[in-house]
């Protein structure tokens, strides 16, 4: 397996993505310390994978139109860039716990909130109709 250091364009998507799509009082100093929060465990990951020294810069801030720039890409570009940061920071002693990982999840969750159909689809099946299998 190999790892790199993800762009301060992919941190801040990933950081823009883990707010709700459902409202718009936006916290950036929050946003901005989870953006920090991914950079060091990408950090973290490539000194665990190759012994590489951290870097003393931080990524390049969110600000309000990161929000609208991610929540206008397709959910599937999204969950994408999750799976793929998750990938590049997962290498250290602590991931499956780590603050980082807890992020990517509500990235992929909000992302997952917004795939074409997810609305219209069944909360639970409790029998075969058509109308599930239509959507499937």
């Amino acid at each position: 397996m190999s790892a790199w250091q993800v762009s301060d364009a992919h941190i801040v998507l990933l950081a823009a993505g883990s707010h709700p799509t459902y409202t718009n009082a936006v916290d950036l100093d929050e946003l901005n310390r989870r953006a920090k929060v991914l950079f060091d465990a990408n950090q973290k990951s490539l000194q665990a994978r190759y012994g590489d020294e951290p870097s003393d810069r931080t990524p390049r801030a969110v600000v309000h139109g990161d929000i609208a720039w991610v929540q206008g890409l397709p959910a599937v570009v999204v969950l994408k860039q999750a799976n793929c940061y998750a990938y590049q920071a997962c290498e250290f002693d602590g991931w499956e716990k780590s603050e980082a990982r807890r992020i990517v999840e509500t990235v992929k969750a909000n992302a997952i909130n917004r795939l074409p159909g997810y609305d219209d689809a069944p909360w639970g099946i409790d029998e075969p109709t058509h109308t599930v299998m239509r959507l499937v």
